[in-house]
């Protein structure tokens, strides 16, 4: 099974790309990377046991395709890989799609060849230019990088914290009458409008200790993971509460009760979602 691609970006997003085969392609053990000089593509460095590298390709534009198997009992449902040269990382979460990588499964990534490489670095050195930092588990489990897990870690609680609040927020509105539900909706936008409170990464810190002792991290690495989690928290929760914002402008002559009434079906709706996800975190 090849599930769908992964391309490098900033951020990460996903490409359907075709399966082309492993004829003479260069192939090397997990934790392993040539080192030789000459167009060897990517030297990758795995820090996992579970994410084999079985694979790379070099495609007719000059990117390149990274195969990597699913080799643990378990399905990966996250993993980091980071090109330290370009500063860039490719990342995927499955919580939100439903589609993590099942054991045997193979995770094609495309990584564009300028990202190799950095000003006065050949892609061709002997440092490795692909790292495979981390893997997560469908029991929430993780193996490779300590710092990178602790991070990925830190991510979910802050993106669990802002989805808890998007769906506090919602069933507040959910409470109010008939008559102020549309004036209850104009106060949950702007809320969501507002970007985390700044810092308040920091301020989480110690509830994250709490809750997960056992994870070894420093207070940089958890406060930035804290930070992106709220971030794609609030992302995730505007996109799913703009279809209430419609009913806000609504000016057709729908009838008041028929507003309301798609006003509450449809946050119910959003509020199924939202602790769908964060069941998964």
């Amino acid at each position: 099974m090849v599930r769908k691609g992964s391309i490098l970006t900033s951020r990460y997003v996903s490409a359907a790309l075709v399966w082309a085969g492993l004829a003479g392609l260069f192939i090397a053990p997990a934790g392993a990377f040539p080192t030789g000089p000459g167009p060897s593509g990517p030297r990758v460095l795995n820090s996992t046991r579970s994410f084999k590298i079985v694979a790379v390709e070099r495609s007719d534009n000059g990117d390149y395709r990274l195969s990597l198997k699913n080799e643990n009992e378990k399905a990966i449902t996250a993993f980091r890989v980071f090109l330290p040269f370009s500063n860039r990382s490719i990342r995927e979460d499955s919580r939100a799609t439903g589609e993590p990588i099942a054991p045997g499964a193979i995770e094609v990534l495309r990584i564009p060849s300028e990202s190799l490489a950095s000003a006065g670095v050949d892609q061709y050195s002997d440092r490795a230019n692909v790292l495979i930092n981390a893997v997560v588990f469908d029991d929430k489990t993780g193996e490779g990088r300590a710092d990178v897990l602790a991070e990925m870690s830190a991510e979910r609680f802050g993106e669990k914290r802002e989805l808890t609040r998007a769906v506090t927020r919602l069933r507040r509105l959910l409470e109010a009458g008939d008559t102020q539900l549309i004036t209850s909706l104009d106060s949950l936008r702007a809320e969501h409008r507002a970007a985390p409170g700044e810092g308040e990464e920091a301020s989480l810190l110690a509830d994250f200790k709490s809750e997960s002792p056992s994870i070894a991290g420093s207070p940089d690495v958890i406060s930035r993971g804290i930070g992106s989690g709220l971030k794609s928290g609030l992302e995730k929760a505007r996109h799913m509460l703009a279809d209430l914002e419609v009913y806000g402008s609504i000016d057709d002559g729908t009838p008041a009760p028929v507003i309301v009434f798609k006003v509450r079906e449809a946050s119910e709706k959003i509020i199924s979602e939202l602790e769908r996800i964060i069941e998964k975190l």
